[in-house]
């Protein structure tokens, strides 16, 4: 599915919606994290008590938290979240076209359980590590196919 928005916007631009996001008790990327709107169809269900600061890794190979740019030079800020049971999910955050702060769940080169819809780690029968054994899944996350998921 293909995201709708702002061509153009610049990462200092992001950085400072980012930063002036929230209320008296949340601000910055934990505000928007609990608060933006998702825009992908998938609907995954996921915590987030844990977030990647700039850089973190979060054991998730393949994943560069951060500051990026699309093809298109336009600036999205990625970010790893998840419960302390959970394996982590990547996350982008964007800039609408209509102004607002989003963020996508890619499906493509991201990891989750895709016939439960929730983060590894919720299945109350076994472990997070048990769950992606039994089911053959390994944590490697490919950033260009999120990045072509969200560019259509």
């Amino acid at each position: 599915m293909a995201i709708s928005y702002k061509c153009g916007a610049t990462q200092k631009e992001l950085e400072n919606m980012i930063e002036n996001s929230g209320d008296e008790y949340d601000n910055g990327i934990s505000y928007v994290m609990w608060n933006a709107p998702h825009t992908e169809p998938h609907k995954v269900k996921y915590d987030c008590e844990n977030i990647t600061g700039i850089g973190d890794e979060f054991n998730m190979p393949g994943f560069k938290p951060g500051y990026a740019k699309l093809h298109d030079g336009t600036a999205v800020r990625w970010v790893g979240a998840g419960g302390d049971w959970e394996m982590p999910l990547a996350v982008c955050v964007y800039i609408g076209e209509d102004g607002d702060l989003k963020l996508y769940v890619p499906k493509a080169g991201n990891i989750w359980n895709f016939e439960t819809g929730y983060a590894y780690g919720n299945d109350t029968e076994c472990s997070m590590s048990e769950e992606m054994e039994k089911l053959g899944v390994e944590a490697k996350f490919d950033m260009k196919a999120m990045e072509d998921e969200m560019l259509g």
